[in-house]
């Protein structure tokens, strides 16, 4: 099994060990394979997830009997639903004990159905090495989790399969016709008011998407985990759209006659209520993610570059003054709001926060960003500088944060990484915070702390009229990362934040940041 891993390009699992997978442990140390020992499956899977986001890689997780199998579900779910390959492997009770209700014992074709496009049972050793690359080639082609559960006593078994070569045209992308990207072609041409919706899905593109943009002088919205692929503060840059976004994207898609979707799915209440006004037109790697949330006018699968290329050589410059002109006076509106919220915002309320993590954060940076309250004042008020950003988008996962910056630095070593959480989400695994001192993995976590559940604090408070059960009691959280060995700071100023930053950019040690924040109403209305 890990020959076949090998040989497939796989050298990081993320896991840890049980009496049922004890067997493989000892094959991965003879192997080149690394391995990472987590305090958490559910660790582990979101390291595997978020491994597989910042690589393009195929991520791994490893995990034993009945608990440890279920703790890797949430991870595994988060992979499945942002679309990323990953292989979780389960050590399982042996053969004679299945159905006799025996300890650990579970059925993994039922946890795992739901999560996988392809999940199976090891049955005799003979098929490791074919279960295994089918796994991968499901996995990889798919860009979605697959799952091997191995009965103990088959791994001490001998086996001589054959140990199959990568195959590189897994990575082959459909390609519409010509006549197809023509018509794209003519619907650029003929709009007058055209706006870009981009996410993950352009990564690599950015500078692409920049130049068809200023060509036709269209508006550009970002999802939030493409926030930073097109500059905030560029003329035609419109942020996000959705609960954590900007008036300024609302305003301009509603008024736009084609709203041309690159590398997104990503569709939000305020364009369900607008798709009738315009057109669309979709382009993605993947043809099943054309028209998923909606009718989409014309469809273009296709490599991301190579389509935009073709548009570029293909379409005229044409100018757009009237266009421009309702953008900037939209994006003057939007930015007075967020400056007055700035000027009269207490120090260290969370959009004082943001604006001042923007000027300190690095452009190359990797930015693993938690669920939660914090999130939504990241949307709004951070302007992204090219960063690339790492969410647990569609399952939304409070907990996120801090094994996806492990599993980034791990797969991206020689850029910065950060993690921008809430106490809630830190403290669901924060025992992670020493797996990163175990493998001397600088990372920089920064604790935004408003003693409890900020969203659901203002929700109650606004949407119902009372607060309960939203708060928590206060953890030094800074002590806590010297207690694992690494570095700790707690910080109540701007200034503060600032000076620690400085420090923290440049340590060789995982660093934590506790900054206390006041909590308070979002730009947005609440969804």
């Amino acid at each position: 099994m890990i020959k076949q891993l090998e040989a497939w390009g796989v050298d990081t699992i993320f896991g840890m060990p049980g009496v049922f997978n004890i067997p493989l442990l000892q094959a991965i140390e003879k192997s080149k394979i690394r391995f990472y020992l987590v305090r958490h499956e559910e660790g582990a899977a979101f390291m595997a997830s978020a491994y597989a986001k910042a690589s393009n890689r195929l991520g791994v997780c490893l995990a034993s009997g009945g608990p440890g199998a279920a703790h890797l579900v949430n991870g595994l779910y988060d992979a499945y639903k942002d679309g990323v390959p990953v292989l979780a492997i389960t050590g399982l009770v042996p053969g004679k004990y299945r159905g006799t209700e025996h300890q650990q014992e579970f059925t993994p074709g039922l946890l795992y159905e739901d999560m996988t496009v392809y999940n199976t049972t090891l049955g005799v050793p003979e098929a490791t090495t074919k279960i295994v690359k089918e796994a991968m080639r499901k996995a990889l082609a798919r860009k979605k989790v697959s799952h091997i559960g191995i009965p103990s006593d088959l791994l001490t078994m001998p086996t001589t399969g054959t140990i199959y070569p990568f195959e590189p045209f897994l990575g082959t992308l459909a390609q519409s016709p010509s006549y197809i990207i023509e018509h794209g072609i003519e619907m650029l041409r003929s709009a007058q008011k055209p706006v870009f919706l981009i996410g993950r899905g352009a990564m690599g593109a950015e500078d692409l998407v920049r130049q068809l943009a200023e060509k036709i002088d269209a508006g550009v919205i970002t999802s939030l985990p493409a926030k930073g692929l097109f500059p905030e503060d560029h003329p035609l840059g419109l942020g996000v759209i959705g609960g954590a976004g900007t008036d300024t994207s609302k305003e301009i898609a509603a008024r736009s006659d084609l709203l041309f979707v690159i590398g997104s799915t990503w569709w939000p209440e305020p364009l369900y209520r607008l798709a009738q006004n315009y057109r669309i037109m979709q382009l993605d790697v993947l043809p099943e993610n054309i028209g998923k949330h909606y009718h989409a006018d014309l469809g273009i699968a296709g490599d991301t570059k190579t389509v935009l290329s073709t548009m570029i050589q293909s379409i005229d410059e044409n100018k757009k003054p009237d266009w421009v002109n309702e953008i900037k006076k939209s994006k003057e509106t939007w930015n007075r709001r967020v400056e007055t919220v700035l000027n009269e915002a207490i120090p260290m309320e969370p959009a004082k926060v943001m604006r001042e993590l923007e000027s300190i954060l690095p452009d190359n940076a990797i930015l693993a960003v938690d669920t939660g309250d914090h999130t939504y004042w990241w949307g709004e008020v951070f302007r992204g500088k090219q960063q690339q950003v790492l969410l647990s988008w569609l399952w939304r996962s409070v907990g996120f944060g801090l094994p996806a910056a492990i599993g980034a630095k791990v797969a991206q070593p020689s850029r910065p990484v950060f993690a921008i959480v809430g106490d809630a989400g830190f403290s669901m695994l924060m025992a992670e915070f020493s797996t990163a001192v175990s493998y001397n993995l600088p990372i920089t976590v920064i604790v935004l702390d408003n003693l409890g559940l900020g969203k659901e604090l203002n929700e109650e408070r606004i949407k119902f009229g009372f607060i309960h059960g939203v708060s928590y009691s206060s953890i030094d959280f800074a002590r806590f990362a010297e207690c694992c060995g690494g570095m700790g700071y707690r910080v109540n100023s701007v200034e503060e934040l600032r000076e620690v930053m400085l420090h923290a950019k440049n340590s060789t040690q995982p660093t934590l940041i506790h900054v206390s924040i006041k909590s308070t109403p979002l730009l947005q209305p609440l969804p």
